[in-house]
């Protein structure tokens, strides 16, 4: 069975998240296989739905192989996460002062 490929927008310690390229999210909720109504009228709050999956707790680049949350596209899912793809910022911790003993530190981000 064919499988689809797509880049992950996020990762976080707990999910995977991407955009669908079969489905839309319109206002309410609702997932819809099309921006336009049957009628040809465009649906003013369609936005491409965004599906998540488990990330494990890791946010290293690699690639992932899921089972689809598409109602539209029901092949499987490998998820690519690169160095595009948006991660938590991770503090970087040093000491204030190396010969002080009051054990002071400097949280900053990259």
């Amino acid at each position: 069975m064919d499988t689809i490929k797509v880049i992950a927008d996020k990762v976080d310690s707990t999910h995977i998240y991407y955009t669908c390229p079969f489905c839309f999210t319109i206002q309410g909720g609702r997932v819809v296989k099309s921006c336009f109504k049957k009628n040809g009228m465009y649906y003013r709050s369609a936005e491409p739905t965004i599906h998540r999956h488990g990330s494990g707790g890791n946010t290293e680049n690699r690639k992932e192989h899921r089972g689809t949350h598409c109602p539209y596209d029901k092949r499987d899912v490998e998820i690519h996460i690169t160095d595009q793809t948006k991660k938590p910022l991770l503090p970087t911790i040093m000491k204030k002062n190396q010969h002080s003993n009051k054990g002071a530190f400097i949280v900053s981000f990259p």
